[in-house]
């Protein structure tokens, strides 16, 4: 079997994707941040719920690193988009 043809069939054998299902989502862009699909014969990551297995969609290696880094955890991430717009400077704090 050639390469990509297995990394299809583990893919929905592993997701209980059928093969064109499977094709068809990897070849979309990354649910996140829109990253089209890698041009190195690479494809985003399948994401899935851990507790249930269900698909949720693809992600580029970074979006689904950054979700994993996170646990999965809407609350922390909603945190982390307050940290991140929040108007802090601790340059312009008095020692």
């Amino acid at each position: 079997m050639k390469r990509p043809r297995y990394a299809v069939w583990n893919r929905s054998g592993r997701y209980g994707l059928v093969d064109s299902v499977a094709l068809e989502l990897r070849a979309r862009p990354c649910a996140i941040c829109s990253a089209p699909p890698p041009a190195n014969g690479k494809a985003h990551s399948i994401d899935h719920e851990h507790a249930t297995g269900r698909v949720r969609g693809v992600l580029c290696h970074s979006c689904n690193l950054a979700l994993g880094h996170f646990k999965d955890d809407p609350e922390r991430l909603l945190h982390a988009a307050d940290y991140l717009t929040r108007d802090a400077d601790y340059r312009r704090v008095d020692r």
